[in-house]
């Protein structure tokens, strides 16, 4: 059974809301039993829009619009660069591993990679998280400043190669909000928003 929605008008309003099958409103309801008849729904951008719902009571239907406006451009402006920050972290996220205690290995690794290059008698017990990876990320030959140095060396390129990259996801979301901060209206804002190019 194919049903309608249909709004039960009383005293000039909207009573309630129905779904019926059009064969069950006679004639004689149909004054007050209007089919409602809504226009598509547009597409909102939340974070720049606001949608309302506009209900007009017409002769012989109630006629659903919607009605799509900017939101003020202080609080789009607000909103926009809370979401380049996550954002950047998310892209971040794409090369770094985000866990607990993550950050100081990576630090301790890095401190030890550079001493040991210049160590020459390296060992396990000098540099324990560089010495973790050897046989892993690069091969064991059992001698020790070999394997150190190579490991060292692996640590420092992937650091340096990091750091150009963070370069341009800070350049990024720097410039980003710097460009929403003078943007003159949230059109314009919203166009330096999606325009954003994070690292490749």
């Amino acid at each position: 059974m194919a049903t309608q929605r249909y709004a039960h008008i009383k005293n000039g309003a909207i009573w309630r809301r129905l779904n019926l099958d059009p064969a069950d409103v006679p004639i004689q309801k149909q004054s007050y039993l209007l089919p409602i008849v809504e226009e598509p729904k547009p597409a909102r951008e939340s974070v720049i829009q606001t949608l309302d719902r506009i209900e007009t009571i017409e002769v012989n239907r109630v006629h659903v619009t919607w009605i799509l406006a900017d939101l003020p451009l202080d609080q789009v402006k607000i909103s926009l660069k809370k979401r380049v920050d996550v954002d950047a972290g998310n892209d971040r996220l794409k090369y770094i591993t985000d866990a607990p205690g993550q950050t100081l290995t990576y630090d301790r690794k890095r401190r030890e990679a550079e001493d040991a290059l210049v160590d020459a008698t390296p060992d396990a017990t000098k540099y324990p998280v560089l010495s973790a990876s050897i046989g892993i990320e690069v091969a064991n030959t059992g001698v020790a400043k070999t394997d150190f140095d190579a490991m060292a060396n692996l640590v420092l390129d992937k650091e340096a190669s990091w750091a150009t990259i963070a370069q341009q996801i800070e350049a990024a979301r720097m410039g980003a909000k710097t460009d929403i901060d003078a943007s003159v209206d949230v059109t314009e804002a919203w166009a330096v928003y999606q325009a954003i190019i994070w690292s490749v």
